[in-house]
């Protein structure tokens, strides 16, 4: 008569039906309804903790669409004061999420161009740093190369001829 019954009624029954209608949108295994139904609150709370819960973190992209159009601005702003190749990779990604694709390929071709460009650059100073720095026997071309002795020398020879 004095119980506490009357607090946990409702509840029972709405797990109840939250565990059933997620059932019968992901239809798992048969025997979680019998558990359901059988089982009663303690069923539900068992099926949404085990079926339920892991689908929750699915949730996770509803939520993300506020984060992702803030982080857009501010990749903009970095643009602004840093236009390197990676900036406009990222904020080229999050504008095909977005589904806004004119832009996504704008930004796509200057990350293209920016990675083209330092690719291009480093060649270009790796073949200047071969050209000007010495090689593996001190001397800066194969012109200025030592005489080599005559242990080096083609068989039947005292000296190599310049």
């Amino acid at each position: 008569m004095f119980g506490l019954g009357h607090l946990f009624y409702p509840w029972g029954g709405l797990l109840q039906i939250l565990a059933l209608v997620h059932f019968v949108k992901r239809r798992p295994e048969t025997y979680w309804l019998w558990i359901i139904l059988i089982g009663g609150p303690i069923g539900a709370s068992a099926y949404l903790l085990v079926e339920a819960a892991p689908d929750a973190r699915l949730l996770g992209g509803v939520f993300q669409g506020f984060g992702r159009r803030s982080r857009i601005q501010k990749l903009e702003t970095d643009i602004l004061d840093n236009p390197s190749a990676g900036n406009y990779e990222e904020v080229a990604e999050l504008y095909l999420e977005e589904k806004r694709f004119q832009q996504a390929r704008q930004a796509f071709s200057k990350a293209i161009d920016g990675y083209a460009a330092r690719r291009a650059g480093g060649a270009h100073q790796t073949r200047r740093r071969a050209r000007h720095q010495p090689g593996p026997n001190g001397r800066r071309s194969a012109k200025e190369a030592p005489a080599i002795g005559p242990r080096h020398c083609a068989p039947g020879q005292r000296e190599r001829n310049p």
